[in-house]
């Protein structure tokens, strides 16, 4: 049967955004006491100020804003790229994910803000020659993911790419040298 619906629930997320869009968050550093801890705090806050602006980083802070408000989860990324093949600088950006639920995170975590994830996927989807461009060496393997057989991982123009992280602990030994030379050890993990 026919049957009227009226989303009601559309006006409130609309004032929610509307509200971040006017109120935007920024990163601000704020440094501890002395006059050379302000120095170091407002060259980090240029540094930080520029990959923000580099990045257009707002558009990725609004569309994750509106995920969250929307679905409940919203994601960005922080990525690094290499500048050059023969340099050890790196560009830092931050990214737009299209689809928060492309995002897996490690479940056994405790903390709200995943902050301590021990691991995390990122699915993506670009298309077939596009790969062919980015990875010449490389074969496209066929592999079925269970329930997930109404959205294959590859078809005939697009291919699935998953961008896996993981957090490795290990010890590594700290050494402090004091103002008279002396040498303690300690070991971090």
């Amino acid at each position: 049967r026919p049957c009227l619906n009226i989303p009601r629930v559309v006006q409130f997320i609309d004032y929610i955004e509307n509200q971040q869009r006017q109120n935007k968050p920024e990163i601000k550093i704020k440094p501890v006491s002395d006059g050379a801890q302000e120095k170091a705090a407002k060259n980090r806050q240029g540094l930080i100020k520029h990959i923000q602006n580099d990045s257009r980083s707002a558009m990725a802070h609004q569309k994750m804003f509106n995920d969250a408000v929307r679905m409940g989860r919203g994601h960005c990324l922080v990525a690094t790229e290499f500048l050059s093949e023969n340099s050890f600088d790196q560009k830092i950006t931050i990214e737009t994910v299209k689809d928060p639920l492309d995002i897996y995170l490690d479940p056994n975590h405790n903390e709200p803000d995943y902050s301590d994830c021990k691991w995390g996927f990122y699915k993506e989807r670009i298309l077939r020659e596009d790969f062919e461009k980015l990875y010449p060496d490389k074969t496209i393997s066929e592999w079925s993911a269970g329930d997930d057989e109404d959205n294959p991982w590859s078809d005939e123009d697009t291919v699935g790419i998953i961008q896996y992280w993981s957090l490795e602990e290990k010890e590594d030994t700290l050494l402090e040298i004091t103002g008279d030379t002396e040498a303690t050890q300690g070991i971090v993990k």
